[in-house]
Parts: structure tokens; sequence; C-alpha cells
């Protein structure tokens, strides 16, 4: 990754306006499958997504405890969702339906993407 001016691994933290943190890590390799989870933590608690397992059987035993790994490839983890994705666009184009998602929030999110590489290229904090 280093040759190619590319990271393998980066955390990236971002304070909200409001001033509230919010932490990304990623790697572009996970030894046991294809890894994503959601946590929002806070005083009064914390709210969790984990990874989808194609059962969520969990054997525990006298020397260890073994659940099934996680999905091992994107396509399978978010079938329904690009199920629904699908759905939704063509009921946009035959039926006029309002998208659930515009132009400005990917513009939105190249800018947080944009903004997380120039801080690591030039080793600095960026305000947006």
């Amino acid at each position: 990754m280093a040759r190619a001016g590319d990271a393998d691994t980066t955390a990236v933290t971002i304070r909200t306006r409001s001033g509230r943190l919010c932490q990304i890590n990623t790697s572009r390799r996970a030894a046991y499958g294809y890894d994503q989870r959601f946590e929002v933590l806070g005083s009064l608690g914390m709210l969790q997504a984990g990874n989808h397992r194609p059962t969520e059987v969990t054997a525990y035993g006298g020397q260890q405890v073994s659940t099934d790994l996680p999905e091992h490839f994107f396509l399978e983890r978010y079938r329904a969702a690009y199920a629904l994705e699908m759905a939704h666009f063509f009921e946009v184009v035959q039926h006029g339906a309002t998208p659930r998602t515009t132009v400005e929030d990917g513009v939105k999110a190249l800018e947080l993407a944009d903004a997380a590489t120039r801080s690591w290229q030039e080793n600095r904090l960026i305000s947006l």
C-alpha cells in the first residue's frame, strides 16, 4: 500500500460543529472476513450494530467459545440492502418517488473523504 501512496489501516477523528467526536477506523484486510461495526457511545449507554454472520449460534466449551465468522464479502453482507436500493431507484425513475439521497449527500461525503486524505498527506488538522 505504501508504494502505491495509500494506507492499509487508518483512523480518522472528526469533531462536529456541536463538539461531538466521531471516529472512523478502516483496514483493507481483516483476516476473519468483511468487518463492519457501528457504535454510538454516550453518558446514558451505547448503541451497537455488529457484523452479519451466517448464523447467530455461539458454542461455549471448557477451552473456547466459537461463533461463525462474519459474512466473507460485502456483496453477501449487503445483498438485501442492494435489492432495496435498486427497488427504490426504480420507484424514483418509474413513479417519480422522492429520492432518499441527494447529489448533495454524495458531495458532502466526498468532501469528508478528501479532507481526511489531505489531513493524512499534510500531517495537519483540516477544518470544513
